[in-house]
């Protein structure tokens, strides 16, 4: 399998993206396939900002990571 077939993030799911300092929880909003530079997978997600309307970028999905919420 090919690192383009791998799934790691699906519709819904919330995941950790690296701004500056800081570990920023999105929400993935669609699956966009592996559309990106040499068949990379691209995720839309919608991040939080304060006092504001959130935003919503495509990513790689290589550059997020799991959330770990305590149960």
């Amino acid at each position: 399998m090919s690192m383009a077939d791998e799934h790691v993030f699906h519709e819904g799911d919330h995941a950790l993206y690296h701004v500056g300092d800081d570990d920023i929880e999105v929400e993935v909003i669609e699956e966009r396939g592996p559309i990106g530079v040499n068949g990379r997978r691209l995720v839309r997600v919608r991040m939080p900002v304060a006092a504001s309307d959130p935003i919503e970028l495509e990513l790689a999905e290589a550059e997020l990571r799991p959330t770990t919420h305590a149960a």
